[in-house]
């Protein structure tokens, strides 16, 4: 079925990322079974990425499965994630715990809910704060990947709106984003 998929796709296996798992340790999915089932992946697909996205900890980084190749974390209403001392903390200290195989990834918080409203972010705002994110992962040197949480809205939640529902402005922070990244 997954074979099908890619093959419907029209993409080659090599360019795309298998995005393994959301959050795995707040999900309780025991470090083994992901690193089986990222096993299993690279098995089937070689040349294929794998990543995964934890949530952010107090604690710190959880342990970083070694079947994947990108591995991120999400933490949400950071309006800059330079400007927040706790963020380039657990940056660095998730980079200390990469093989040489594997690399960062930044989730930009690209999605609105009431928690913004209450740290003082309106749907507006958003366009600064991925403004601020792609700053800073271009000044790392290290950032393999910056993606977005989340594109459509409502999966949290009916309150949440997605990146594709925050106002123009937004879109066009997202747009010149991407162009600056892609070239295109």
């Amino acid at each position: 079925m997954l074979q099908q998929a890619i093959n419907q796709s029209g993409v080659p296996a090599s360019g795309l990322i298998f995005y393994l798992a959301d959050e795995p340790t707040r999900r309780h999915l025991p470090l083994a079974d992901l690193e089986n089932a990222a096993l299993t992946l690279r098995t089937l697909y070689p040349e294929t990425p794998i990543m995964v996205i934890e949530a952010y900890s107090p604690n710190g980084p959880a342990p970083i499965a070694r079947n994947i190749q990108y591995w991120g974390f999400n933490a949400y209403t950071v309006a800059d994630p330079a400007l927040e001392p706790r963020y380039p903390a657990y940056l660095n200290r998730a980079a200390a715990m990469l093989s040489p195989d594997q690399a960062l990834v930044m989730v930009m918080d690209a999605h609105h809910t009431p928690h913004h409203t209450r740290a003082g972010l309106a749907p507006d705002n958003m366009a600064n704060v991925a403004r601020a994110y792609y700053a800073y992962a271009k000044s790392r040197g290290d950032i393999a990947a910056l993606v977005g949480y989340t594109w459509a809205g409502g999966i949290d939640g009916d309150w949440e709106i997605g990146a594709r529902n925050l106002p123009a402005p937004v879109l066009d922070a997202y747009r010149e984003i991407g162009h600056a990244i892609t070239g295109k």
